[in-house]
């Protein structure tokens, strides 16, 4: 009952959100929960610190997409929920960029920008970064 709706916009550009953070040298896992709301491809993506992997999720078939150097799971849990789950090293102790995308597939190409119809997205909730 908390959850944000995320929606795309319909400018040809990065469909996300993103935040800074200061890290250290130190692994890390970054998870959210998601509930498809008409689009169904997310992306973990990270630049800075962390190593530039991501990893992609298809919440119409609730599997992970294509990962580049790290590691996704995604848990189905009731009522279409979704919880998406990433670990990643990192390569040194600086500042980063977390971001969270819609994409436009399951092998969508890191930090993809692509023109969203303004009206589909996901729910989201309880999105976190630790240590």
């Amino acid at each position: 009952m908390t959850a944000d709706l995320f929606t795309t916009g319909v400018a040809n550009l990065q469909q996300g959100f993103n935040q800074s953070i200061t890290t250290t040298s130190a692994v890390y896992a970054m998870s959210i929960y998601v509930k498809p709301n008409g689009h169904n491809y997310i992306q973990f993506n990270c630049s800075g610190a962390i190593s530039l992997g991501y990893v992609n999720f298809d919440l119409s078939n609730g599997t992970v997409g294509t990962q580049s150097l790290w590691t996704g799971t995604i848990e189905t849990l009731p009522n279409g929920w979704y919880r998406l789950k990433v670990i990643t090293n990192t390569i040194s102790a600086t500042t980063a960029l977390v971001s969270v995308f819609a994409v436009p597939a399951s092998n969508s190409a890191s930090g993809v920008s692509f023109a969203g119809d303004g009206v589909s997205g996901f729910y989201m909730w309880g999105a976190q970064l630790e240590l």
